[in-house]
């Protein structure tokens, strides 16, 4: 009998802790199902713009129909055009951030989504427009900042990008693609103690390991421009051997007087060699110098000649085929490729100056149609295109640019 009380007491004294938890999924059920519709409309949007920036799209769904079902068809359009931004539907996305909306809580979202899906669409003059005005609103926002020095960098306007990207250094202390970018324009600009700065701020910031390499590489290419043949060596010995890698260290230990470790690293870079671009062209570069290191000048010219074919506007290159055509003697063919360097070389000032012009007005629309002729005569068929893929974007945004966006109401 004792047993049997003890068994029952114990009943009693279980069953008022079960239904308390029972009591308290409950409540805790139904306020997870009725807290969305306490928020207000504006919390609601924000808490969908923070899914759709964490790629969480099933969320920012969920909480597009909820903005739909209590009416608040602003903040639901806008929050789907955030979406497809996400997913790289630009054009249909811009249908849903109406310029008009661009008030209040709605407007820096609008903005920079807006911004991001003209420049996925490729049209930069009214990507500047819509991410300057951003900017300016709101100059503590690095996504921001980081898409108008890509767009400023698109248009060929570095003065501009590098400006955005100080900015950007100074919010983003521990992020080293500023200082990458920054890098890559001073070494396109020919700034090469200004790249290798740069690039060593980038590393110290432990990029990822494909981006570690490619620093890595266009470092010890600034080296090498400034002599540094040394320095550049020690960058090349911490990454994985490539064509373009052994090609750099090969015209270091030229540059010492090293053959042996020279013929070494081309004959390896050659072996790795898996297509043309810029490993081939820079091992072959390797190859006529070293030819002509060991006197041997028709080697050395044959290879120059196959450089010419891959970069016919390269005047270096043109510049030392005649020294080389001097060296045999043939001093009718040394003319003419003196005449032919001395006109590239004209058409690379010329280059040089319409890019600074460039650089300092990123709306000029007459530069860049030049620009694009004068690399078109060069015969640099891509950057051609992307001048005036520069130009005709300012020229398609002029319109535009002309009815502008709202100012925020402050609403």
């Amino acid at each position: 009998m004792k047993q049997g009380s003890e068994s029952k007491s114990g009943r009693k004294d279980v069953a008022p802790w079960m239904w308390w938890c029972l009591v308290i999924l409950t409540v805790s059920s139904v306020i997870a199902v009725w807290r969305p519709f306490q928020s207000s409309p504006e919390e609601q949007f924000l808490d969908g713009v923070m899914a759709v920036e964490r790629g969480e799209i099933a969320e920012a769904r969920s909480i597009h129909r909820r903005l739909m079902q209590r009416g608040a068809i602003d903040e639901a359009r806008v929050l789907q055009g955030g979406i497809l931004t996400r997913l790289s539907e630009w054009q249909t996305a811009l249908g849903f951030l109406d310029a008009s909306m661009a008030q209040g809580h709605l407007r820096r979202p609008l903005l920079r989504w807006a911004g991001q899906c003209l420049m996925g669409i490729h049209e930069l003059g009214r990507a500047e427009f819509v991410l300057r005005m951003l900017v300016t609103e709101f100059p503590d926002d690095p996504a921001a900042i980081r898409m108008l020095a890509v767009t400023y960098y698109d248009l060929g306007a570095m003065g501009p990008a590098l400006s955005c990207l100080k900015q950007l250094q100074k919010l983003k202390l521990d992020d080293y693609r500023p200082h990458h970018l920054s890098g890559v324009i001073h070494l396109d600009f020919e700034q090469f103690s200004d790249a290798v700065s740069e690039f060593n701020e980038a590393l110290s910031r432990r990029p990822p390991e494909a981006k570690r390499i490619e620093i890595s590489e266009n470092l010890a290419f600034a080296h090498i421009k400034l002599l540094q043949f040394a320095q550049a060596l020690e960058c090349l010995e911490g990454i994985p051997e490539s064509s373009r890698s052994l090609a750099m260290q090969a015209m270091c230990y030229l540059a010492q007087d090293d053959v042996s470790k020279a013929e070494e690293r081309i004959r390896v870079g050659r072996k790795l060699l898996t297509s043309s671009g810029e490993a081939e062209t820079s091992l072959l570069k390797a190859e006529a110098r070293l030819m002509s290191h060991l006197g041997d000048y028709e080697s050395s010219l044959g290879i120059l000649q196959r450089l010419a074919e891959l970069e016919p506007h390269n005047v270096k290159t043109h510049h030392e085929i005649s020294l080389v055509l001097g060296r045999l003697g043939r001093n009718a063919e040394q003319k003419a490729a003196i005449a032919k360097t001395e006109k590239l070389r004209e058409l690379r000032n010329q280059l040089t100056e319409l890019s600074n012009r460039a650089n300092a007005a990123p709306y000029d629309f007459e530069v860049r149609i030049r620009l694009s002729a004068v690399c078109q005569e060069l015969g640099l068929e891509e950057l051609s295109r992307s001048w005036n893929q520069a130009a005709q974007a300012i020229q398609d945004s002029a319109e535009w640019r002309a009815k502008s966006l709202p100012a925020d109401s402050g609403a």
